[in-house]
């Protein structure tokens, strides 16, 4: 058990986009089971939930409004936060968003579709608080459908950390400006956000022990199924990641490949070609390729986050 001064507060952030209300709820019930959890055992010294929505609607009613869900419905703790944004932010804006709004050492970011094992913020404090200073995040263990990548068996050492269940360390997440929201709305800005943190000289780690149920749809062979707009969406994000990090030779490869698949895909290619030529991508950096990324555009199409 750690010593009192030493303990963290921990910021439990996710992002809503037309969920149902039993989604909040299943999600709810998860994290303050894992709250819960870390509180007893010591390891934390307070935690605090927000929820931001995108939903053009919103999901959970203010209290008195006569419709609809309100969160006192299926959330009997007082620390959790919900704002509707008015707007849709996507999910890197909406994260920047809440992290702004408050001041936790540490930033739990989890989907509402990932559902938290009781004990899976803990031991990602626990591995977080064992390192050095210069752990930037921890990265959860997605089942029943893990990333295509591999970490350093001894130290836990990753290239990225997927949005989808990551503890990150509010002073490193400052100190990088947070989320690239205007280059990578939704999809790679996990990976951008990782990078820029290993260029800031932070570690990166995987948590195999910390368990989170990614709810995803799977095929018959255990695959996931992307829908058209992830697809889309992807394929631009992954060309917008490789000019950002000066990979030119990659933008080309990824273009080719993109261009032989299904539409949609020819399509991200398109909405990538767009932004470049308005002059909308992102200034190119990393041009020593400190960074690299071992894996081609064909293991790249499987969603991540």
């Amino acid at each position: 058990m750690q010593n009192k001064a030493a303990r963290p507060s921990v910021g439990i952030q996710t992002v809503l986009y037309n969920n149902s209300t039993a989604d909040v709820a299943r999600w709810l019930a998860a994290v303050h089971r894992t709250a819960a959890d870390a509180l007893k055992n010591g390891l934390v010294e307070n935690v605090a939930v927000m929820i931001g929505d995108c939903s053009t609607d919103p999901i959970i009613r203010a209290a008195g409004d006569p419709d609809g869900s309100h969160l006192s419905d299926f959330d009997g703790q007082s620390n959790t936060t919900y704002i509707h944004f008015g707007a849709n932010l996507g999910h890197s804006g909406g994260q920047n968003r809440l992290a702004g709004d408050s001041e936790s050492d540490l930033i739990f970011f989890v989907n509402p579709d990932a559902i938290c094992a009781p004990d899976a913020l803990g031991r990602l404090v626990q591995t977080m608080s064992a390192g050095c200073e210069d752990i930037g995040a921890v990265e959860a263990r997605q089942v029943p459908l893990e990333h295509p990548k591999t970490f350093d068996t001894e130290t836990g050492e990753v290239a990225w950390v997927a949005g989808a269940a990551t503890l990150v360390l509010r002073r490193a997440f400052d100190a990088i400006g947070g989320f690239d929201s205007e280059s990578f709305p939704m999809y790679c800005d996990d990976v951008d956000l990782s990078w820029r943190l290993r260029l800031a000289g932070f570690r990166l780690l995987y948590c195999p022990e910390a368990l989170v149920f990614h709810d995803k749809r799977l095929d018959a062979d255990g695959n996931y199924v992307p829908t058209a707009i992830e697809e889309r969406s992807s394929a631009e994000a992954a060309l917008t990641l490789m000019h950002k990090y000066s990979r030119p030779g990659s933008v080309a490869e990824f273009r080719e490949f993109y261009l032989g698949l299904r539409e949609p895909y020819q399509l991200g290619v398109r909405d990538y070609d767009q932004r470049r030529d308005q002059g909308q991508l992102p200034e190119p950096i990393d041009q020593a390729h400190l960074i690299e990324h071992p894996v081609g555009p064909s293991q790249w199409t499987i969603h991540r986050t």
